[in-house]
């Protein structure tokens, strides 16, 4: 039960991890963001492997509660952005 937990865990903070990344990217259009958060991300999650599950769990909340905050800050400023004419696709 604890390697499903554990995988199901590791497939939500990869995929909320990536949503982080896309949403950066989009906004800054630099490689170099991206590519910290990736080695960060491998980083913590490499530290936590030999944790128990709570301990994770915090973690891949952290993640997603991250994840949901860069979208809304994402959409408010992208429609700023719309309504100065600032932001070009």
């Amino acid at each position: 039960m604890n390697l499903v937990l554990f995988i199901a865990m590791y497939t939500t903070t990869t995929v909320f991890a990536a949503i982080i990344i896309g949403v950066c990217h989009n906004r800054c259009r630099n490689l170099f963001i991206p590519i910290w958060i990736h080695f960060l991300m491998n980083f913590t999650l490499a530290r936590l492997v030999d944790v128990s599950i709570p301990v994770y769990t915090i973690c891949t909340v952290l993640y997603v509660l991250a994840a949901i905050g860069y979208i809304i800050w994402h959409k408010t400023q992208r429609r700023k952005d719309l309504l100065t004419g600032a932001y070009c696709e």
